[in-house]
């Protein structure tokens, strides 16, 4: 029962991210706001996101996934709710910053539950299922908030999201069980404040990147906070008594290859899932309306393939189907290089799909990987810092490539790609720096994850812990073992 709860949930924080990207105008027009004093409606809640991730997949750990649950959804209906009856543009992102500080609990917390309630080799479709509803979500908002706010009025978006986690919130009650193992008390919350800082800042660096510059006091102020939250929290993890995660987490190779995996590989997908509708709308001269049919069709095809890919990560191993993912991502945004700005909407509409196709992939498996790499007791935290790395990327693709596009010369007269010949260079520079991104974290997976399937690493792991004097007594019975120690005859 917890796995379609988990990932309801989980659709529901994606559908709100998707849904409100389209109501810029909108509520810029309503209060009388500026789009960039509009948009911080997205960046509130993505800043918060990215403080708060980290902080709940910890919580799971102490308080147990339903407990978590039962938090998030109050807060969740509560920010929606001060949203829908917002009577100025600050209070509508206050109401989002209360949105996001339940949201922040759910994806965090949903991969969290997948990896304590599922042994290794059988997390694949848990994870694909939950990629699947990333992938509806990502499809159905846009979809969802034009048709509502055209109709009945974006406020009502608002009023149906509340409604939504207050049903999602009984699901949990009746449908998730009570954990009543044995906890640690101690939280570091010094430790998770930081990190948190730390992804914070560093997305609000890259947003003033794209909107002041790079010479901006704003970019690089954001920058040295960034960096003065994460060196603070390495000091932390070092020198606590009970720190936020255990230091030796950090010297897993596998670990935090994953990790940096993570961070590139949406950073180059979101970038293009972007800037591909620029493209349609500014050098192509389509409607908003066409531009999301073109991401549609993806969207779905990522949705359906997610599942199975994480049946296939049990089964192979991670590994051949992130490198197959990456692979489909760097030639979709090759293509679109290629062919940028004089290409047909079917061009446009086959590049975005073999993106799709790679975040298809890519999604379960790489988030399997991941669990893969930690201890039990390291669930919690790490997989949390693998999520917000996830947001991180996500939210720093777009602004890194936007501003790329927004940055190109107006003079150049030829573009990087030596097979374009077309008008928009700009676009197609972007494009060719998103290949690069992608065959990057091709080549960091190829070097850095192992093979195998999740399952039998583990089986390997717990032979390997087994007692030195017990070392070479293969798969003896107990009893047998006991006898071999005592130099008894068999």
């Amino acid at each position: 029962m917890f796995l379609p709860i988990v990932a309801a949930a989980v659709f529901t924080v994606v559908l709100t991210d998707n849904v409100v990207n389209i109501l810029l105008p909108l509520l810029s027009t309503t209060f009388n706001a500026s789009v960039a004093h509009a948009s911080w409606a997205i960046t509130a809640y993505a800043l918060t996101l990215a403080i708060g991730v980290p902080l709940y997949g910890r919580l799971g750990d102490f308080w147990g996934i339903r407990r978590v649950f039962t938090l998030t959804f109050p807060l969740y209906a509560a920010g929606s709710l001060v949203a829908a009856l917002a009577p100025s543009l600050l209070v509508l992102i206050a109401g989002r910053v209360v949105q996001a500080t339940g949201a922040a609990g759910i994806p965090a917390v949903a991969t969290v539950a997948v990896a304590k309630m599922l042994p290794p080799g059988r997390r694949g479709p848990a994870f694909g299922i939950i990629a699947s509803s990333v992938g509806v979500g990502a499809a159905a908002g846009p979809i969802v908030g034009g048709f509502v706010a055209q109709y009945l009025g974006w406020r009502v978006i608002f009023y149906g999201l509340a409604g939504l986690a207050l049903v999602l919130l009984a699901a949990v009650r009746r449908g998730l069980p009570r954990e009543t193992s044995e906890r640690p008390r101690d939280f570091d919350l010094p430790g998770g404040l930081l990190i948190g800082t730390a992804a914070a800042f560093a997305l609000m660096a890259v947003t003033n990147l794209q909107s002041y510059g790079a010479a901006s006091p704003l970019t690089w102020g954001s920058l040295a906070l960034a960096l003065a939250g994460g060196g603070g929290f390495a000091w932390r993890i070092r020198t606590a008594d009970a720190p936020f995660v255990p230091a030796a987490l950090f010297r897993n190779r596998s670990y935090v290859t994953v990790l940096g995996l993570a961070l590139v590989m949406m950073c180059a997908i979101f970038g293009m899932l972007v800037v591909v509708p620029l493209l349609l709308v500014q050098a192509g001269g389509n409607s908003s309306a066409i531009a999301g049919l073109v991401l549609t069709p993806g969207a779905l095809v990522m949705a359906l393939m997610s599942p199975r890919a994480g049946r296939l990560s049990d089964a192979w191993g991670p590994k051949p189907l992130i490198l197959s993912g990456l692979a489909f991502a760097a030639l979709g945004a090759l293509a679109m290089s290629t062919f940028a700005g004089g290409s047909s909407l079917y061009v446009a509409g086959a590049a975005i799909l073999a993106v799709d196709v790679g975040l298809g992939l890519l999604n379960a498996p790489t988030t399997n990987a991941a669990a893969g790499t930690l201890a039990q007791e390291q669930t919690g935290a790490g997989l949390g810092i693998f999520r917000s790395a996830f947001f991180l990327g996500a939210g720093a693709g777009p602004a890194v490539f936007g501003a790329l596009v927004a940055a190109g010369p107006v003079t150049k007269t030829s573009a990087l790609n030596p097979l374009y010949h077309q008008h928009a260079i700009a676009f197609s520079d972007t494009f060719l720096a998103i290949a690069a991104v992608a065959v990057l974290a091709l080549v960091v997976a190829g070097v850095g994850l192992r093979p195998g399937a999740p399952g039998a690493r583990r089986r390997s792991e717990q032979r390997d812990e087994v007692p030195s004097e017990d070392r070479g007594l293969g798969e003896a019975h107990p009893v047998e073992r006991v006898r071999q120690r005592r130099g008894a005859p068999s």
